[in-house]
């Protein structure tokens, strides 16, 4: 599952800049160390990384995301989307004490987007299945029957869609 994450600021009085508050929010993850002294992003390149629990995280038109490792079940899947909010939380608080040192008057915000204000755009909680085609034919035929009404419910179920 891919979750992405809205920046903003508390205060519309300062103009700020997207890419820089979501770099911010990366490199307040890449510079944290957990108590075992390990990093919380253990390879970046350009912005784009994995994290120590396999989870990846990157920018993509300014705006973090953060895409969990393949899941087993949905209960693995909520657990590393909840640990997505954590790790989002962490960078939060991480660059507010950073601007807050800077003398900032202003501290960051960071929310899911699991709905978008513009209709152009297609952002917020999505997901990438997995299925082995020798169990999901059935002779020489998808098994449309099976597959179509859960990803039409599913959205519905979990309020993910602009209704």
């Amino acid at each position: 599952m891919e979750q992405e994450f809205r920046v903003g600021i508390s205060s519309a009085s300062e103009r700020y800049n997207y890419e820089e508050c979501a770099t911010g929010l990366f490199n307040a993850l890449k510079g944290y160390k957990f108590f075992d002294g390990r990093s919380t992003i253990i390879y970046s390149k350009n912005y784009d990384g994995f994290m120590r629990n396999g989870s990846r995280i990157y920018i993509c038109h300014s705006l973090p995301e953060i895409a969990t490792p393949e899941c087993r079940n949905a209960f693995e899947m909520l657990k590393y989307d909840k640990a997505s909010e954590f790790y989002m939380q962490l960078a939060v608080e991480i660059l507010n004490e950073r601007m807050k040192a800077k003398d900032k008057k202003f501290k960051i915000q960071c929310w899911k987007t699991n709905t978008e204000l513009k209709p152009e755009f297609t952002r917020g909680t999505h997901e990438n299945y997995s299925v082995d085609m020798r169990k999901f034919k059935k002779e020489g035929e998808y098994k449309k029957d099976c597959l179509i009404p859960f990803l039409i419910l599913k959205p519905i179920f979990l309020v993910q869609v602009d209704l």
